[in-house]
């Protein structure tokens, strides 16, 4: 079995182990306060100790505290809220006194209990007991909303944020207080406002009063202990205990799975063992580990597929290797990842904390420049040989396949994506939204259609008319969620539509686009396919963010200059009549009058040699008009198109034309361009005017490059399941053509070929 079989063959393994299960990380904070000064309380701590230890036996990561005073509780509370992982749950039990603020018989919008911490005030004064501890909204809105940080008026400070979907408060201090006037209700009564995914557990019934215990756990540690210690799952054991109760949740079904677990501590990074495996960093961002193995990027040919969206022609197959495994973020960053990692928050537009970022800007031609803070921030935390960037787009589509190579990481059926994504459905086109703005209004951007969405699908639904919360939809096979739709998620690959990690044009730094992959809320169904490829241009929308990858760090690749082989010639023909002399090193030397031709060139590849490129180098010669390299009488020449065809080796049959993927020359200026003499246009052309005398070259690639950048992947181009590209072999005969739009001809030149990898 070869080398790419064998690493297919593990992927699948590896898939096959691994399920799509939608369980999330679990963090509790219990709090047991017993030594209050007067009426100390005897269970807070042993109560506090057994739930967080019966939490700890369902996956929980428990932090435990007991007697806080009002400072250190809000502390601990703080610091609880930001160490929930994105999606999480966070759930706090307090045991301890706790006392109602009501303001009437009716629940009102501020009417609370308060956590009563053990240096509380006066209890005679109930108008102060909102500071004697933090209030049950306090507590629940910390965990949703709120902030660990304060703004600063006039600097921009980092706002650390909790990551939890979900937030529970378990309250275990429904006792008798004495020192409060007779006036005060016993007992807890119902709050008036919840914060949002909220579920508030209560031991005891509105209005009710318990026993404390003074030996063993309380009545409700108990119950809540021994439901923990069953084999039902989470969501029905939250569901049954407890006396009194209030929600804001739609349901407690995403508890039903077992709690996620990281493979290591937020300090330490490791390989992960299988796809799938899932690591959080230390600012509470989950990521999944896509293990080393080998996929077939693309969709080939246009003509294959059905719809008319579907017509690109940019996703070309090749046949990819990731030699080792890489960390890949389980969600889209976001606006909580910004917050925490970015002073500046302008880069998203909604309010919901685990909505992604979706203001990517293109500005400058440097799509990286917003998050290149970020990345830097991130990297000061990891351990040295690890390194957070920006997915390329092999990277990017490897772990949104997921060992699949359908359309969809679910499949072919498009009709499919309104259960696993979010995308212009009929949510959005019934909607009368105008976009994902938050308090602002937003211009529609690109596509311009008739009517705002009226190109959206008018029967499928997904439910989300603009932005959804990140996982929100089934994960792929390795736990990556939002994979299809939501936003469009941009790479660190420069856009060119046959895939090469070159500059477009010699000496150009910065490309001027940038690849997307998956699709946006404002995309069709065939834009979220797995292969489509985006373009972030030089415009700020509000459908384009990313994710973020972590990847081992290599020893940088010492640049390798490649070894060119001579074509020589066994045959020239010409249009014109012209003539040639064909040396021993390949040198062709043109003579005869300079007439508008066509040189074609016969030869065979070298022993030995699978061509990944061909370079033409123009000699100047002092016989030619200015010493050349053309014949013009300025020495200039304008190939306007190169071509090439490959034969089987040893084979009759007619070569077969080869379309080249890149051009790149040593000297071009604006109208003479290498890319122009592979374009098809008779009008343009490669041209060196203005460097008579001078030898240039220029390269065409014939493969894509084997290595593409950091992330360590070996391109193997053409795919073995390519239907029509033409694999250049030792030994195959080949046909090379040169096309001048003019008189202005070559007048000496060589031809090479090499195996090697090009760099610019």
């Amino acid at each position: 079995m070869n080398r790419f079989a064998a690493a297919c063959g593990a992927v699948f393994v590896a898939l096959a182990v691994c399920g799509a299960a939608r369980a999330e990380f679990r963090h509790a904070l219990v709090i047991g306060n017993s030594a209050y000064e007067g009426e100390a309380l005897s269970s807070p701590e042993r109560d506090a100790k057994a739930v967080g230890e019966a939490l700890r036996k369902r996956g929980f990561a428990v932090t435990e505290a007991v007697n806080l005073g009002v400072e250190a509780m809000r502390e601990a509370v703080a610091n609880f809220a930001v160490a929930v992982p994105t999606r999480g749950t966070a759930l706090v039990y307090f045991a301890g006194y706790c006392l109602p603020t009501p303001r009437g018989p009716q629940p009102a919008p501020n009417q609370d209990t308060v956590l009563l911490a053990v240096d509380h005030g006066d209890l005679a004064k109930p108008w102060q007991f909102s500071s004697y501890g933090m209030t049950a909204r306090q507590v629940l809105t910390q965990l949703a909303t709120e902030f660990r940080e304060k703004p600063v008026p006039g600097k921009q400070v980092l706002r650390r944020q909790g990551g939890s979907l979900t937030n529970v408060l378990i309250l275990d201090g429904c006792y008798k207080l004495s020192g409060l006037k007779p006036e005060m209700p016993r007992g807890l009564l119902q709050s008036g406002t919840l914060a949002p995914e909220s579920l508030a557990i209560y031991a005891a019934a509105f209005g009710e009063t318990l026993e404390p215990a003074q030996e063993g756990l309380s009545p409700f540690a108990q119950q809540l202990v021994s439901e923990l210690e069953t084999l039902k799952p989470l969501d029905e054991v939250l569901a049954t205990v407890g006396g009194g109760r209030e929600s804001s949740l739609g349901d407690l079904s995403r508890l039903a799975e077992p709690a996620s677990q990281s493979v290591s501590a937020p300090n330490e990074v490791k390989a992960g063992g299988k796809a799938g495996d899932e690591w959080v960093n230390g600012l509470g961002m989950v990521f999944c580990w896509c293990p080393p193995g080998s996929f077939t990027i693309g969709a080939g040919p246009p003509d294959s597929r059905q719809s008319p969206w579907d017509e690109q022609h940019d996703e070309i197959l090749a046949d990819i290797e990731f030699p080792q495994g890489f960390w890949i973020g389980k969600y889209e960053c976001t606006l909580r990842d910004m917050r925490a990692a970015m002073t500046a928050t302008h880069r998203s537009v909604g309010n919901h904390k685990l909505i992604p970022m979706n203001r990517v800007s293109f500005r400058m031609y440097d799509w990286r420049r917003d998050f290149e803070g970020m990345i830097e921030k991130l990297n000061e935390t990891v351990p040295e040989g690890w390194g957070y960037d920006m997915p390329t787009e092999a990277e990017w589509e490897y772990a949104a396949r997921a060992g699949s190579q359908t359309a969809y990481a679910f499949g072919d059926d498009p009709a499919e994506l309104s259960r696993h994504g979010n995308f212009a459905d009929r949510t959005l086109r019934e909607s009368a939204t105008k976009g994902e703005a938050g308090d602002r209004s937003l211009i529609q951007t690109p596509p311009h259609y008739t009517g705002l969405f009226s190109y959206a699908h008018d029967s499928w639904a997904d439910g989300h008319a603009t932005l959804a919360v990140v996982g929100s939809y089934p994960p792929n096979a390795w736990g990556l969620h939002d994979v299809h739709g939501n936003v469009a998620e941009v790479t660190s690959t420069p856009y060119h539509p046959a895939r090469v990690p070159l500059p477009i044009y010699a000496g150009e730094k910065t490309p001027r686009e940038a690849v997307t992959k998956g699709g946006s809320w404002l995309s069709v169904a065939s834009y979220c396919r797995s292969a489509h490829r985006g373009r972030l241009v030089c415009e700020e929308e509000q459908h384009e963010g990313l994710r973020l990858v972590l990847r081992k760090k290599g020893a940088a690749s010492p640049r390798v200059e490649p070894t060119w082989t001579p074509l020589v010639p066994t045959r020239f023909t010409s249009t014109a009549a012209a003539e040639a002399a064909i040396a021993a090193d390949g040198t062709v030397f043109v003579t005869g009058k300079p007439l508008k031709a066509t040189y074609v060139l016969e030869a065979v590849v070298p022993n030995g040699i699978a061509p990944r490129a061909i370079r033409l180098e123009v000699l100047a010669d002092p016989k030619l008009p200015a010493s050349g390299p053309g014949r013009a009488g300025n020495g200039t020449f304008q190939l306007g198109e190169f071509s090439v065809r490959f034969g089987p080796p040893g084979s009759s049959e007619a070569p077969t034309p080869t379309t080249f993927l890149h051009a790149l020359a040593d000297y071009e200026y604006t109208y003479g361009r290498s890319a122009g003499a592979i374009d098809g246009k008779p009008e343009t052309f490669w041209s060196t005017m203005g460097s008579a005398g001078k030898d240039h070259a220029a390269l065409f690639l014939v493969r894509l490059p084997a290595r593409n950048g950091e992330d360590g992947a070996e391109w193997r181009h053409p795919s073995a399941s390519s239907r029509d590209a033409m694999f250049a072999a030792s030994g195959a005969p080949l046909v090379i053509t040169l096309d001048h739009p003019s008189a202005a001809t070559l007048g000496k030149f060589r031809l090479s070929v090499t195996e090697d990898d090009v760099a610019p």
